[in-house]
């Protein structure tokens, strides 16, 4: 079955990332360029307000003036001091100390159930207060059961949100929930679904940052893997053209159950700079699928009023990728998930197996139902099955074995049957060797292929029929097998074997399509009807001039072209002198000739009046036929590595985004040593250094010049020290240039980086300090 996705781009904001909080203008300018951006593509918008952004005037007058009624204004829920004191419930953090390293303070899993729900009050009154109605929805990396359920009964919340499965991310462990969608959260644990409607919060829970469905479950169990696997923009994968594609293709192409979902967009805290780069191709992709139809694009709070009117529990959903965007690894992989359990597929050279298995009890309590967290990590799970994140080496797997005893190998299929159903099939020719149907209440094994538990650390025993099982050492749970052959085959393995050609293991009771799904009157599947916070609608400005090539360092002694487009019709104008431009500056027609140092600045100006923000590209010229070594170790990631120190000598420049493949990252002292092919006359020497401290980026501390005739005879020729004091925007980029205005046929740079992260950065007194460089402009007097 084909289903249309839905897809909400849900943007949080925090005025500051540090407590206490303050004003950043690079954070506000990041939430205004992400407002504008979504609506320069025509799409509606969640804008979930962290309560120190909510209370800031400057804020509220941003949302005043560019949101309009297609959009949405709604909760992010990280705890402040300030709203603390408002709720008069003890703030449990400490002064200046980064949101990553307090799980326990800034999240509301830090304190009493009771202090929760004066949190709430606190928030929904100042916001109540600001916009005159209550927010729709509610969202954090993590969301207790009493927070939600509180606010759903007493404010009318229709639905929230929490983080997608990941082990131990920035204090957050969160594994074995719903894989991927929307569900009903039970009162005890919002982590899993309920089983009865008596226990059921009815406030959908939507898991957010569009996990890769094969590779964000591979995390700590397969070698080779780096970063996230998701739709952040703000990293490799989320602005990879080809991941992009795959990733939509997966949820609007392939077969699935329930509601294919997605959640497009990033905190602001991650800056303009570094979340443009996905965004833009994000979008520019889902206005295609929802030109066809392919795609719902629509607020938090309109899936959520659809998906209650459509479902009275929890449907269940699959998942799946036929084929693999890394063509090289050549994976698959298929989620099903019910109100019961989640089970994962994987396939792998011609194999088919059982990756990943939990089962839901709305008896099994979060951790935090009742008390507090301690420590500084946070942990939510489900009752696992097959846990090998946790688990350990050699990687577990459910396994299948023929009677020969081999593994068997073939073609992976999977497919989505109706409603309820789904199916998992290996293939050899035109014969089926098995075939995994999965119901909402249990999984049947076809074929003649026996079942295989590598490990199950969880296992107390077997009773009859019954698997007997116990999480944590105090939580018993377990499944059926009402058909096929249960042995227990050690300590920790088991063993299930058909009878007469097929195996059925029950995880739960049975559940009836008229239980889920609501009658169709009365349901809707479009959006539902909802207010937005200003009866208008804002025009945003034109998308900026581009330039080919970008930013660049040309030849020396070699008149370079750049050319300028847009991506509207209307008249580009531009300057070559540092002024902005405007209606009377020269108008682009053909492309600009430059010989010397130069930085051009455009704008777009449409018919209507509407300007484009302006856009600097600056050039530069500069020797390119040098020869450079280093005995530098660079960071091993081909981002940050490339092709070695020789890069440095490329044209492209690095922009003000770390990862855009340009800057060559390392931990050490940057020690660069560079012959010129013959003695020469220089006026000066350049090299680019990226300050970015939130991503641990620091510009050097010194920078020396060593220059002669050779590099077996250099003499010092002057050092330059740097300020360390934060840069004036928090990501800044700079050319530290020697004058030499000398002859010389070799010459060394040295850049010391600080052996700890200065106080004034984020991650004051770490000792992993990136220093980034870009490129080695050298250039003559002649």
């Amino acid at each position: 079955m084909k289903q249309t996705a839905i897809v909400n781009i849900y943007h949080f904001v925090r005025m500051s990332h540090v407590e206490p909080s303050r004003f950043i203008a690079d954070d506000f300018e990041t939430i205004r360029n992400e407002i504008i951006l979504t609506k320069q593509h025509g799409f509606p918008g969640t804008y979930a307000l962290k309560y120190d952004a909510l209370m800031d005037s400057r804020y509220q007058a941003l949302f005043q003036t560019y949101l309009d009624e297609q959009d949405e204004i709604s909760a992010w829920w990280e705890i402040t001091e300030p709203l603390c004191r408002r709720a008069g419930v003890p703030f449990r953090g400490k002064v200046s100390a980064e949101y990553d390293d307090r799980v326990d303070s800034a999240y509301c899993v830090g304190y009493r159930p009771e202090e929760r729900k004066r949190l709430v009050d606190a928030y929904m009154a100042d916001f109540f207060g600001i916009y005159g109605r209550y927010p729709q929805t509610i969202g954090s990396w993590v969301l207790d059961s009493v927070t939600l359920g509180y606010a759903a009964e007493r404010y009318g919340i229709l639905g929230g949100a929490i983080c997608r499965d990941q082990m131990g991310t920035d204090g957050f462990t969160l594994w074995g929930g719903f894989p991927n969608g929307i569900y009903y959260p039970c009162r005890k644990n919002e982590f899993v679904p309920a089983q009865t409607l008596e226990e059921q919060i009815p406030a959908p829970m939507f898991r957010l940052l569009g996990p890769d469905p094969i590779y964000n479950f591979e995390q700590d169990v397969r070698e080779g893997l780096q970063g996230v696997y998701t739709l952040e923009p703000s990293w490799l994968t989320g602005r990879d053209p080809k991941w992009i594609s795959w990733f939509f293709h997966c949820l609007c192409e392939e077969e699935s159950l329930g509601v294919p979902y997605a959640q497009v967009g990033q905190e602001n805290n991650f800056l303009w700079e570094n979340i443009r780069p996905g965004l833009g191709p994000q979008l520019g992709a889902l206005r295609e699928l929802a030109n066809r139809g392919a795609v719902r694009v629509e607020t938090m709070a309109d899936s959520a009023t659809w998906f209650r009117s459509r479902y009275v529990r929890t449907p269940p959903m699959s998942f799946q990728a036929s084929q693999d965007w890394d063509t090289d690894r050549g994976l698959s992989a298929q989620w099903y998930a019910s109100c019961w359990y989640r089970v994962g597929f994987l396939g792998e050279a011609g194999r088919l197996r059982i990756r990943d298995l939990f089962l839901y009890r709305e008896a099994y309590p979060s951790r935090y139902f009742d008390r507090p967290m301690e420590g500084r990590g946070s942990t939510f799970d489900a009752l696992p099955v097959l846990f090998p994140q946790a688990w350990g080496q050699p990687r577990p797997f459910l396994r299948l074995r023929t009677p020969e005893g081999r593994e068997p190998e073939g073609m992976v299929r999977y497919t989505a049957r109706d409603d309820l159903t789904a199916r998992a099939e290996l293939w050899s020719g035109a014969a089926c060797l098995a075939a995994f149907t999965m119901e909402p209440h249990a999984i049947t094994l076809e074929g003649a292929c026996t079942l295989v538990f590598d490990r199950l650390p969880v296992l107390c025993g077997v009773e009859g029929r019954k698997v007997v099982l116990e999480h944590s050492g105090c939580f018993r749970y377990g499944f059926q097998v009402a058909r096929g052959i249960l042995r227990q085959t050690g300590p920790q393995s088991l063993e299930i074997e058909p009878e007469e050609g097929a195996a059925l293991l029950i995880f739960g009771n049975p559940v009836r399509r008229e239980e889920i799904f609501r009658s169709h009157e009365g349901a809707t599947d479009g959006v539902g009807e909802l207010a937005g916070p200003v009866g208008k609608t804002f025009l945003p400005p034109p998308m900026e001039p581009e330039a080919e090539p970008t930013t660049s360092v040309f030849p020396w002694g070699i008149p370079a072209q750049v050319r300028l487009t847009a991506r509207e019709e209307g008249q580009i104008r531009y300057t070559l002198d540092g002024s902005d431009p405007g209606p009377e500056s020269p108008r682009y027609g053909e492309p600009l000739v430059l010989r010397e140092d130069t930085a051009i600045s455009a704008r777009l100006f449409l018919p209507d009046g509407r300007v484009s923000p302006r856009v600097e590209f600056p050039y530069r010229f500069g020797l390119t036929d040098l020869e450079v070594e280093s005995p530098t170790v660079l960071d091993h990631r081909p981002v940050f590595h490339g092709n070695g120190v020789r890069d440095l000598l490329s044209a492209q420049r690095g922009s003000l985004d770390y990862l855009d493949g340009r800057w060559r990252g390392t931990l050490e002292d940057l020690d660069l040593r560079i012959r010129l092919p013959e003695r020469r006359k220089i006026r000066s020497i350049s090299l680019g250094f990226l300050s970015h401290h939130r991503s641990g980026i620091v510009y050097p501390q010194w920078v020396e010049l060593a220059v002669g005739p050779d590099l077996e005879h250099l003499r010092p020729y002057g050092r330059i020290t740097l300020p360390c004091a934060p840069c004036s925007r928090e990501i800044a980029k700079r050319d530290v240039t020697f004058q030499v205005y000398g002859l010389l046929g070799a010459f060394r740079i040295y850049a010391h980086r600080y052996e700890t992260m200065p106080q004034w950065c984020c991650y004051r007194g770490s000792e992993h300090v990136f220093l980034m460089a870009d490129n080695l402009i050298v250039t003559p007097l002649d």
